[in-house]
């Protein structure tokens, strides 16, 4: 088994990328467990999960089962000697979470489509998701990558932006219904989406309610803001990846 890095080649400067091409930015999947046991059980028949009794986790390999999801590398892209590489592990958090770490936005998008095939929605669903919103350099060394989940997601504070919406409601409430309502709000949007994003957020999924494209939507949004503070526009934000999204739309 191989977690791993490789670099891509891009100006100004090359940034870590994973053994099957994606963006290296870690990420961590939530869910919520009714029955560990069956979990467990179906982990064990799928040929694509290994229980690494030596870090108490079930590792998910590209492999099997697993050797159709698409990546921007696939299967047969990866050396033999190198085959089968880690695209996942699972860690279980009590009786009632299980975490799913991952290291691209991608394998998030990859592993809730197939673990919802595989473990049945009675036995655990995606609840949150938390990812780090930026690029890491390809001199990231493998000892590093493997503290940045524990580091991001357990030793930094993650900020939701259900707060924000929070913040909306309470100031569209001060208001009265109409147009004056409406420039309070859309001011208060405009000024959020202008600030950066936060190192690490956690993202209620929806995934159950609105699919998988909302939420491969949602990061895909993210990773381009990612990609262009790396290029050096650090000032790019939200904002003006809709005002360009709109632009072309109009065109």
């Amino acid at each position: 088994m191989f977690e791993e890095s490789k670099v891509f080649q891009k100006e100004p400067s090359p940034f870590s990328v994973t053994m099957t091409g994606e963006p290296y930015q870690p990420a961590r999947i939530y869910y919520q467990v009714f029955q560990k046991n069956a979990v467990q059980g179906r982990f064990r028949r799928l040929r694509c999960m290994d229980f690494d009794s030596t870090r108490n986790r079930w590792v998910w390999l590209y492999k099997e089962e697993a050797k159709n999801i698409k990546f921007t590398k696939s299967y047969r892209d990866i050396p033999k000697e190198l085959r089968p590489i880690v695209l996942g592990s699972f860690t279980f958090n009590g009786t009632e979470e299980l975490r799913l770490d991952v290291r691209s936005f991608e394998r998030v998008i990859e592993a809730m489509r197939f673990f919802d095939q595989k473990i049945n929605r009675r036995l655990a669903k995606v609840t949150t998701l938390k990812i780090v919103n930026k690029l890491f350099p390809a001199t990231t060394t493998v000892e590093e990558m493997s503290a940045h989940h524990a580091l991001f997601f357990e030793q930094r504070e993650a900020v939701n932006p259900r707060d924000e919406m929070n913040q909306l409601e309470k100031i569209a409430s001060q208001y009265e219904a109409g147009e004056e309502r409406q420039k309070a709000a859309f001011s208060y949007l405009e000024q959020q989406m202008k600030k950066k994003l936060a190192e690490v957020e956690e993202l209620e999924t929806n995934f159950y309610e609105d699919g998988i494209e909302s939420v491969a939507m949602s990061l895909r949004m993210r990773q381009i803001e990612a990609t262009e503070h790396w290029k050096g526009n650090k000032n790019f934000s939200q904002f003006d990846l809709i005002q360009t999204l709109l632009e072309n739309f109009e065109e």
